[in-house]
């Protein structure tokens, strides 16, 4: 899926219409968009950036590991979502709380 700002799509449009105008179909998919799904692209890139900080490495060099978002909002407390990242981040030598922090308030925030 690929989400794009207005004049995005009616640049894709015209393009995909112009090369399929004497031969060919094109099929579009729109989708009503309410935020959350930026919201979520937001924070999965905040996360791969702080997580190439803690690590100090480039994205493709992260340790395996998996911060599930929707795990940690079905949590019950903030208590218990920052011990389960601070699990996860286990081998990590450097100091984690500045981004079990601002995890944890970009989480807080989808929940309100």
């Amino acid at each position: 899926m690929v989400l794009l700002e207005s004049e995005q799509i009616l640049t894709e449009l015209t393009r995909l219409f112009q090369k399929s105008r004497w031969s060919g179909s094109v099929y579009v998919t729109l989708k009503k968009y309410d935020g959350e799904l930026r919201k979520r692209l937001n924070q999965e890139e905040w996360i791969l950036e702080q997580l190439t900080h803690l690590y100090n490495c480039q994205e493709e060099e992260i340790p395996e590991l998996e911060i599930d978002v929707d795990e940690l909002l079905d949590m019950e407390s903030d208590d218990t979502r920052a011990a389960r990242v601070k699990e996860l981040l286990v081998d990590c030598y450097k100091p984690t709380e500045a981004f079990i922090s601002g995890l944890l308030d970009k989480i807080g925030a989808c929940r309100s």
